[in-house]
């Protein structure tokens, strides 16, 4: 993803800025249990080396280490590690490891390892690897691995691996691989692999061992399950349940049918290991005598092989119904749907061509209410496939 690639390059220029600014260090520092700041250097102690145990900084404050409590109220940094608890107003510079939680209102950097909570109002930016939580409610960045989770309401990207929870209301991206869930309302984007849960609108990891879950679902190698209505393995795929799953070890054919209910059906079929989906629009409603009627239906089954030409196709359908409009009461002009099961014969007449029959049943639901009434009607069909 080109746009990944750019906000990668934007946070590394950035984050090479903070820490050159945040990298300074002496031999011997001195410490002040309590250090009190209005605007650096007017402050208890004016060395920005300063050891403290509590800091009350004002507007912007500057100490070299805090193990205990930092409390400042618009800008804080500190150029070594902070243990404890951090509270900024609006930005925190952290150059050292935090063990604990740092909380800012706007945008929080820390250049080494992180161990607790990160959470920033705006951006939340972690140089070394964290372990714990990394929240912010526009966007998080880690150069180096998670492992616990990055929640955003907007944007989570890892430059690294990510263990066990990505979550974002609209973009997840990981340039690693991710153990654990992966989930969001957008786009989720994994690099490498993903052992584990993908979902979201969008879906896209190069290897996966697991579940894809989303409208679209894309990776080049599948070891477990896509479900969503469009699911693509660029290389090959186990198991996809969707309105169109295509895989080079899969199939895909055209097919033409005739039935009791709808007359006339036309769509794609698209197979994997036995599993299809049958995905076809109709017209003419025989049951109801009216030419007027349109049909969208999904077919999912399991074809069992019998013999080296023959197969028997099971599957059950959703059939969405939409009739022309009409003066007569007695005729039913909403839009209302059925379900089905089929139970079809197929042979195969050649490389490219089979034929199919069977039957089954239809219940047809006179809306899409709780008060609808019900008909089962018996169901026969007959078509051919084209690949």
């Amino acid at each position: 993803m080109r746009a990944v690639g750019q906000v990668r390059r934007l946070v590394a220029i950035l984050g090479v800025f903070l820490a050159a600014g945040s990298s300074e260090s002496r031999a011997e520092a001195p410490h002040h249990p309590v250090n009190f700041s209005f605007f650096y250097p007017l402050s208890i102690s004016s060395d920005p080396m300063v050891s403290t145990n509590f800091r009350l900084n004002l507007l912007y404050g500057r100490v070299g280490a805090i193990r205990g409590v930092d409390l400042s109220g618009v800008v804080a940094r500190v150029h070594g590690e902070v243990r404890g608890l951090q509270l900024t107003g609006a930005v925190s510079v952290t150059g050292g490891e935090v063990r604990g939680l740092a909380v800012t209102g706007g945008f929080g950097y820390v250049a080494g390892d992180g161990r607790g909570l990160q959470a920033s109002g705006l951006i939340s930016y972690a140089h070394g690897a964290w372990r714990g939580v990394q929240y912010a409610s526009l966007f998080n960045y880690a150069e180096q691995e998670i492992v616990g989770a990055q929640v955003s309401t907007v944007y989570n990207l890892a430059n690294a691996d990510v263990r066990y929870v990505q979550f974002a209301s609209i973009v997840n991206a990981v340039s690693g691989s991710l153990r654990g869930i992966q989930a969001s309302g957008g786009i989720n984007y994994v690099q490498e692999q993903v052992t584990g849960i993908q979902a979201g609108l969008f879906d896209y990891a190069r290897r996966f061992h697991g579940a894809q879950v989303g409208l679209l679902n894309w990776t080049d190698t599948a070891h477990g399950a896509q479900i969503g209505l469009v699911n693509i393995a660029k290389g090959s795929g186990d198991f996809a349940l969707g309105l169109v799953n295509v895989a080079p070890n899969g199939g895909a054919d055209w097919v033409t049918f005739a039935s009791s209910y709808a007359a006339i059906n036309t769509g794609v079929r698209t197979s994997l290991r036995g599993f299809y989906s049958m995905l076809t629009l109709g017209s003419i409603d025989l049951v109801a005598e009216r030419e007027d009627t349109a049909f969208l239906t999904w077919n999912y089954g399991y074809a069992f092989g019998i013999a080296r030409r023959w197969q028997l196709d099971t599957d059950l359908g959703f059939v969405h119904v939409v009739p022309g409009s009409g003066d007569d009461p007695a005729e039913n002009d909403r839009l209302h749907f059925a379900l089905q099961a089929r139970a079809l014969g197929e042979l195969r007449l050649g490389d490219r061509t089979t034929i199919f029959g069977g039957a089954g049943m239809s219940t047809v639901f006179s809306e899409y209410s709780t008060d609808a009434t019900t008909e089962i009607e018996p169901l026969v069909v007959l078509g051919i496939s084209m690949y």
